[in-house]
């Protein structure tokens, strides 16, 4: 009898657990669905604001700009220096706050869209962002190489703006008195730069882009990537801040990752790791 007593109370109190474990996983259940809503109201205020960010808050801009441009046109006979300095700052004040408000733009649309992966010939995509570059490379005599890149799993509208601005960083921070010389090469490894990647996928790409331009302490190569980071002050090199943290989240998208080596005077290399699902070696390109 005793041990039945023993039982029961051994049964109760098993019973009372489950309960209480049944109450807390309806609990978590709970603010899992909260939360879930919290986050779909944070994905619509960020769609209000990329409207707002496109339309409301751009459009006085272009008036601010184009109003100025008619005050230094109709009226430069009539102003002094200082006056002149005035108006060229409120233009390349109103053209930096343009510029950033693009950008945040650009990295809020960024998201995943599976139907938009296709197979692309990496040195086609990157002849197609050294055209676009093509002002900016011959006016600081720079170079450009792009060898043997093979063909990869992507999506381009995305692949584009990441080498664009990798590219255009190598031009942006080179030395005054060296042309700018910029290598783009790959291989294809098992390992994550440096780490194995046997449990995320069998392959990756690793496609590098040197440069010999002034870089930065390596201090820093975790720190670049993020959102409004620069290293520099704005009237040395013009940016917002934002191209290194839209690589990442381009790179992210693709469930690869991007890093930096650098030393300082000594150039800089960028490591994009891309997970092949098939390659194929192309031609190289040369700028």
């Amino acid at each position: 009898e005793q041990r039945l007593v023993a039982i029961n109370k051994s049964l109760e109190m098993e019973i009372k657990e489950r309960k209480a474990s049944e109450e807390k996983v309806k609990h978590l259940n709970r603010q899992l669905l909260e939360n879930i809503a919290s986050l779909e109201q944070a994905n619509k205020d960020l769609d209000r604001f990329a409207f707002m960010a496109s339309h409301d808050l751009q459009e006085p801009l272009r008036k601010i700009r184009m109003f100025s441009d008619r005050l230094a046109l109709r009226y430069n006979d009539m102003m002094d220096e200082d006056a002149r300095t005035n108006i060229q700052r409120i233009h390349k004040a109103a053209e930096r706050m343009q510029n950033l408000i693009t950008d945040i733009l650009t990295f809020s649309k960024i998201s995943v869209d599976n139907t938009a992966f296709v197979g692309a010939d990496m040195n086609a995509l990157l002849g197609e962002v050294l055209v676009d570059l093509d002002e900016e490379i011959k006016s600081k005599n720079g170079k450009v190489t792009i060898d043997q890149l093979p063909t990869l799993t992507v999506n381009p509208s995305l692949m584009k703006p990441l080498f664009h601005n990798l590219i255009g960083n190598a031009l942006k921070y080179s030395k005054k008195d060296t042309a700018p010389v910029v290598k783009i090469t790959s291989e294809i490894s098992s390992q994550l730069n440096g780490k194995s990647a046997q449990l995320v996928s069998p392959k990756y790409c690793r496609i590098y882009i040197q440069d010999n331009g002034i870089g930065f302490d390596q201090k820093y190569a975790e720190e670049i990537f993020g959102m409004f980071t620069r290293l520099h002050h704005n009237s040395e090199f013009q940016g917002t801040g934002i191209g290194l943290a839209l690589c990442k989240k381009i790179v992210e998208q693709h469930k690869g990752y991007i890093s930096a080596r650098s030393k300082i005077n000594e150039g800089s290399t960028f490591i994009v790791s891309l997970p092949v699902q098939y390659a194929q070696q192309s031609v190289s390109h040369v700028s």
